[in-house]
């Protein structure tokens, strides 16, 4: 069974609903767009450079800009595919491939204990498609709790913001 898309992406709200409407009016921002918010302060706080560091494991290798913002985190897997999952029960952002910037964004995930980082396009997203089967992906998602994305395909984009249009929430 296919759980990964080659056409579109997820961000999955795990914060809860009240944020939906902000996200449609705002777009979806990084979390650095929100020097005043929680989450942002706490990851400030307990640890300082996280972000940049995520940048230079994640991005740096395929994208061409300097780190500039926490980046936006999605992922290609489809957790509606995997109802036994417990992120198939949560909202979430169906964002086509074209709404993102490929010069802004790599797709990266961890893979016999090599980080593996790439530029973002339909061609990775097959290649993704074909490695990270249900199985995998129920293997390898949430295997450390503090990093739920860690292992599996995420793509990380540097772009100021995406348009969220209120179609695009599920």
């Amino acid at each position: 069974m296919e759980v990964c898309h080659t056409d579109r992406l997820y961000h999955y709200i795990l914060n809860g609903d009240e944020a939906i409407d902000a996200i449609v009016e705002k777009g979806l921002l990084p979390l650095s767009a929100m020097p005043d918010h929680p989450r942002w302060l706490s990851v400030q706080t307990l640890y300082p450079h996280h972000f940049e560091s995520l940048h230079k494991l994640f991005a740096e290798p395929v994208v061409a800009t300097p780190y500039r913002n926490s980046g936006i985190f999605l992922t290609p897997i489809d957790f509606r595919a995997l109802p036994d999952q417990s992120l198939s029960r949560y909202r979430r952002l169906t964002i086509p491939l074209a709404a993102i910037k490929p010069t802004e964004a790599a797709v990266t995930y961890e893979w016999e204990a090599t980080r593996i980082v790439l530029p973002l396009s339909q061609e990775t997203l097959k290649e993704v498609q074909n490695r990270w089967t249900a199985d995998v992906v129920r293997t390898w998602f949430g295997r450390d709790r503090h990093r739920l994305f860690f292992h599996v395909p995420q793509v990380v984009t540097y772009q100021e913001r995406i348009p969220i249009p209120s179609e695009w929430v599920e």
